[in-house]
């Protein structure tokens, strides 16, 4: 594939000219360059495609689940944890050239049943992995693990268990019929968790870190990374509204939501700060998990929470965007929606940290699909089934300009590089996309017009639905008049999307 230089998909708003409003010389006022008809949509996947991960060996239950996928030197590494027969959880590996087609390695690191020839990595450690780029980690620290654990602490003593731990809630239920106070009970049975680290030098023989990293109930996904711009770790964690600044008593603070927290040491991390909670016209949903990614070529970060609707007890997932980490745009729309009944994705879906590439022209995101909602488990049997599997887009497409009938676009300006204008793109039928180059804005608002030779009506349309759509002025890509200028790019869009611009 040529790329004259790095596409500009349109994610947010924050690429295109709002508009200003100028006057006449006898006080009429216009409204320049503004935005028209046009709104940015979230795209549904092309398709998905189970990942084809089998269970075929005793070790290994009728529910795997995917905690980690890397995508490394043309092969794809997945480590997926799995309960044994005594309910202990494992953490399992595996290898795939295509991601569909799983080899199981006998690794002989860990015993199950009198034997190590098993793909197992070690006990209790499910969780995020991701390999530290930092120049001054040892070799034998090369990947990094974190996952959480909770417990009850009992008058001082810590009872492994989870925040649903009958006895535990009979006991505060007793405490409190007999009039103590939630700080007296808090102080008698209280529920506490940690993050913890684990380092390895491949990824399989992995060494626990005796010491938390974060103190602190930071229940699902915790993805953690090395910062090479920041020159530091970068960990995107569970977090509860208000924990900062409100103790969060039992229950907690209801509304998950997300935190961010930076360090130089991956061994101590600060308490993490909020950076995307439910916005206040939405009281009834909770951001879960974050599924943190870069996007390709670290442009912009992305996230993929998985949004829990209280009502209907089910989750779904939806897409955030950030130009530097901290501050979010979260769409309210569906991204990757739950299955139909018996697809084993109609009660909750989550998406794990990555976008992986296929190919030149594809892009997957790794899902976790569960026929149970949220709370099925707290009264019955637990029999949720799992389904793991990608999700697909075109490149570039996860958000497109969409104009439904007419509208039309100003982009900031920018240095022409002189080569050609690529758009990313599709159209309905009857639609049409131009384009055209304007001077840069004024300040205060003034009319300024297209350049000449390369307005709309010197474009031929664009028809149909291309990645890379060559845009031609009289006949020509050839840009080179307008190398080394300071320009505005200008859409019209009829019936059409525009997902990316390349100049």
């Amino acid at each position: 594939m040529n790329r004259d230089s790095t596409p500009e998909p349109f994610l947010d708003w924050f690429g295109i000219w709002p508009g200003g409003s100028g006057y006449e010389a006898d006080g009429r006022g216009y409204y320049h360059a503004a935005p028209k008809g046009v709104e940015l949509v979230v795209q549904p996947p092309l398709g998905k495609r189970d990942l084809n991960l089998q269970r075929n060996h005793p070790w290994e239950d009728d529910k795997p689940r995917v905690e980690t996928l890397l995508q490394e030197d043309g092969r794809f590494r997945m480590w997926y944890s799995s309960s044994l027969p005594d309910r202990e959880t494992v953490l399992c590996y595996a290898e795939s050239e295509d991601g569909f087609e799983w080899h199981k390695p006998e690794l002989g690191l860990y015993e199950f049943d009198g034997s190590t020839g098993n793909n197992i990595v070690g006990a209790g450690l499910g969780g995020a992995i991701f390999l530290d780029t930092n120049p001054n980690a040892p070799d034998s620290e090369r990947y990094k693990l974190i996952f959480k654990t909770g417990a009850w602490n009992r008058s001082g003593a810590s009872i492994a268990g989870a925040e649903d731990e009958t006895d535990a809630l009979v006991l505060r239920e007793k405490l409190a019929a007999d009039g103590y106070s939630e700080q007296e009970i808090r102080a008698t049975i209280g529920l506490e968790g940690r993050v913890m680290g684990a380092v390895s030098p491949d990824g399989l023989r992995w060494k626990a870190l005796e010491t938390p990293l974060l103190e602190m109930f930071c229940d699902c996904d915790n993805i953690a990374f090395y910062d090479q711009a920041a020159d530091r770790y970068v960990g995107y964690f569970r977090h509860n509204m208000f924990r900062e600044t409100i103790p969060t008593e039992w229950p907690p603070n209801p509304w998950r939501c997300i935190g961010r927290a930076e360090t130089d040491d991956f061994r101590r991390w600060p308490t993490p700060h909020v950076v995307l909670q439910p916005d206040v016209d939405e009281p009834t949903l909770d951001l879960y998990t974050n599924a943190y990614a870069p996007y390709p070529g670290d442009r912009y970060h992305l996230m993929f929470p998985s949004v829990y609707y209280r009502g209907t007890d089910a989750r779904d997932v939806q897409l955030a965007v950030s130009r530097n980490g901290h501050t979010w745009t979260r769409y309210k729309s569906t991204l990757l929606a739950r299955g139909s009944e018996g697809s084993n994705e109609e009660g909750m879906m989550s998406v794990r940290h990555g976008i992986f590439s296929f190919d030149d022209n594809r892009w997957g995101l790794l899902y976790v699909g569960m026929d149970a909602r949220h709370n099925e488990s707290y009264y019955y049997d637990d029999h949720r089934v799992y389904s793991n599997g990608f999700a697909f887009w075109k490149r570039d497409r996860f958000v497109g300009l969409e104009a439904e009938v007419d509208g039309q676009v100003t982009l900031l300006p920018r240095v022409c590089g002189g080569g050609r204008l690529l758009l990313n793109f599709k159209t309905e039928t009857g639609g049409w996309v131009r384009a055209a180059f304007m001077e840069p804005m004024l300040w205060p608002p003034a009319r300024t017009g297209m350049i000449s030779g390369f307005s709309f009506d010197d474009c031929e349309p664009l028809r149909g639905d291309q990645l890379e759509g060559e845009v031609r002025f009289h006949g020509s890509t050839n840009l080179s008049e307008l190398k080394g200028r300071n320009i505005c790019l200008c859409l019209e869009l009829f019936r059409a999307t525009v997902f990316a611009t390349t100049m």
